[in-house]
């Protein structure tokens, strides 16, 4: 008998077909239309192990959905009190595109009124990004601006209805479909899923319950099968019981052209108020070819039916966990994940009383290929990589989360990354990089070094062109900012001396070694530094030191940090006031937590505009490098570590800096070393 790693290995290597390296984009909640989570790759469990943080993007609201990217950027949704926002950001170093924020139009339930913000992910195609928002439209926004193509009201916030799933867009039939819940299940609505023409925006909505029957919510996305020309969707309870809604808590099949239900199933349960499906339909085969859907609900169990025949029942269920509530760590919403003839499944705490499960399954037997326990619940989707399976797995009393890489063939865990906050929207991979966003308004990401590209970075000492920021054998500082292949730095001659690299200028350039104070060159605002044959070190508390240079809009200053074990606040200064640089810049620094952080301040006050989860440092020299850029009303801020971005933020306030001097800072005694300061400017 063939094992599960030979069977996934045979399906990998297709003839003639070569996978793409690192995957390619992953445009929508889910990855495609049929659910699946699946972005075919040149991807190995190697590759996850070489996946190291790129950068970070922090908002002050909740984000509850999977981030998506395409087209060389990244979409990110939040929901807050105040409405709901969409962010564009770059792909490769996280800064901001655009940004659109639509404002609440509350729902009222029971005299409380609710604020949704957007709890679904975007959906970008063709250059083109659709969202439902929380004032009840569906918009079409530009990729390139995020203006406005088309909006138009899907749901009636008045009446209580929200979109709380993500638009499906299928170019194929030339529309995109999404559906309706109700704001509050206290206060059930009559939903309804609409059909819009992706080209005009002209909508087709349809009611799908008995007159004045509420109920029936659809939570999760639709799953479209273009070419049986059918949508799917998995719906919520009823507030008249199963038996008088056979199409609450139930599977259903609409024609794509007239919105009309064609076939469902409704899951049978003693739980008659509460066994809503919260996982959007998987679509997938059998090994013989046969059309399965499949997902789960929260009574435990997963099921899957033919789709030719919802009404006839399941072919095979599963219990993968116990009945409950979702977000205290029972029951599933997990859309199972499906690739290369495997069913993935997961959930939280299982009927064995453990915290959550990953399971593979033969998807037409439903006969257990393997199970893996997970160190907390299960909640959101499982992408899959390649040869790689992504399962966010929050802590009990939602305290934090891990991030498991498993080997998708045995289920054997190849890595783990610790959160800070609950992870309740779905990670997604693709491009050689890994997307995964904390409740908090933290969004991570990570990539590959073999795809990553410096944009600019100093490049460790790099031989000059075509080095694509890879250390040379020169044994150099770095060249201040060569942007990657065919940078220019002169190799072996330069003795590390910074070149600037193509469009740079080097303004300053100081090895911060020798003996003695800094020199005439600086201004030392607070404190005390030393130099000495390493680097220069601070040598009391709160020490402030600005290079005397011209002060500049965009600029960028990178040194090399040697962190003592304890120190604090050790770091960049840009963008300092001449007449008052300690009480005026912005900060980019590590903390003695191993976080980095961003920081603004004014008059002294510090606003902290941005952190990082802690970032482990091997011990000796790191490379930090900080960033401004200005453009009319913004002040785009970037750290990066070791070449790679690790935190970049917006400054758009009242506030913001426009320009100043650089330096270096130390708020203790106990502080980092400091070497190769160098400072440039576009």
């Amino acid at each position: 008998m063939r094992t599960l790693a030979a069977l996934v290995l045979a399906a990998l290597l297709v003839p003639g077909v070569a996978p793409v390296q690192g995957g390619g984009d992953w445009p929508a909640y889910r990855h495609d239309n049929h659910s699946t989570w699946y972005n075919p790759a040149a991807f190995s469990p190697a590759d996850a192990l070489a996946l190291k943080p790129d950068w970070t993007f922090t908002v002050a609201s909740s984000t509850f959905a999977e981030p998506v990217m395409g087209g060389g950027a990244v979409y990110y949704t939040t929901a807050g009190t105040r409405g709901g926002s969409i962010y564009s950001l770059d792909a490769t170093t996280g800064a901001q595109r655009w940004l659109r924020t639509f404002p609440n139009s509350p729902t009222t339930c029971n005299g409380v009124s609710t604020r949704a913000g957007i709890q679904g992910a975007a959906t970008v195609a063709n250059g083109v990004v659709y969202i439902g928002a929380a004032d009840g439209f569906l918009y079409a926004l530009s990729a390139a601006t995020g203006a406005t193509l088309w909006g138009v009201q899907i749901a009636n916030t008045n009446a209580g209805e929200i979109m709380i799933d993500s638009p499906v867009v299928s170019t194929a039939l030339g529309k995109v479909f999404i559906g309706t819940s109700a704001g509050a299940e206290a206060c059930l609505i009559s939903p309804h899923i609409a059909a819009v023409d992706l080209a005009t925006g002209k909508a087709v909505s349809r009611t799908f319950l008995g007159a004045g029957h509420t109920g029936a919510s659809i939570w999760s996305s639709l799953t479209v099968d273009e070419d049986a020309q059918r949508v799917y969707a998995a719906t919520g309870n009823t507030n008249t019981g199963p038996s008088g809604d056979p199409l609450s808590q139930a599977i259903v099949a609409f024609d794509a052209a007239t919105l009309s239900v064609l076939d469902h199933w409704q899951v049978p349960t003693r739980f008659t108020t509460d066994a809503d499906f919260g996982a959007s339909p998987t679509l997938f085969n059998a090994a013989d070819g046969t059309p399965l859907v499949g997902t789960a609900n929260k009574d435990g169990f997963i099921y899957v039916l033919r789709r030719a025949n919802l009404a006839a029942g399941p072919v095979w269920k599963y219990p993968i966990a116990i009945y409950g509530g979702p977000e205290a760590g029972q029951s599933s919403v997990v859309a199972p994940s499906f690739a290369d003839g495997v069913l993935y499944g997961g959930g939280a705490q299982t009927p064995q009383n453990e915290l959550g499960s990953v399971v593979a399954f033969n998807p037409g037997t439903g006969a257990v290929l393997w199970k893996h326990v997970t160190p907390g619940f299960v909640l959101p989707g499982m992408p899959i990589l390649g040869q790689v399976i992504f399962v966010a797995a929050t802590h009990q009393g939602n305290t934090g989360a891990t991030i498991e890489m498993l080997d998708r063939a045995t289920g054997a865990v190849i890595r783990q990354i610790d959160t800070a906050a609950p992870v309740w929207g779905a990670p997604s991979a693709g491009d050689g990089k890994l997307l995964f966003t904390e409740i908090s308004g933290h969004l991570h990401v990570y990539s590959s070094p073999a795809t990553a590209v410096d944009g600019g970075v100093p490049d460790a000492g790099g031989p000059g062109p075509g080095d694509a920021g890879t250390p040379g054998p020169d044994g150099g500082l770095p060249d201040a900012g060569g942007p990657g292949p065919g940078d220019a730095g002169t190799p072996g001659t330069d003795g590390g001396v910074p070149d600037g690299g193509p469009g740079e200028t080097v303004l300053f350039h100081d090895s911060l070694t020798g003996s003695g104070p800094l020199g005439s060159q600086w201004i030392v605002g607070s404190g005390n530094f030393a130099r000495g044959p390493s680097g220069t070190s601070s040598t009391g508390v709160h020490n402030y030191a600005f290079v005397s240079a011209a002060a500049l809009a965009s600029e960028t200053a990178s040194v090399t940090i040697n962190p003592v074990a304890g120190s604090n606040y050790n770091g960049l200064l840009i963008h300092a006031s001449a007449s008052s640089p300690v009480a005026n810049h912005y900060a980019g620094y590590r903390n003695s937590d191993g976080t980095f952080s961003i920081a603004r301040r004014n008059g002294y006050t510090y606003s902290y505009l941005g952190s990082t989860a802690p970032l482990p440092l091997t011990p000796g020299e790191h490379w930090l490098v900080f960033r401004a850029s200005d453009a009319p009303g913004t002040v785009q801020l970037t750290l990066l570590l070791d070449s790679a971005p690790v935190l970049s933020v917006a400054d758009s306030s009242a506030q913001q800096l426009t320009s100043g001097l650089g330096g270096i800072f130390s708020y203790n005694n106990a502080g980092s070393r400091f070497r190769d300061l160098v400072l440039e400017t576009p």
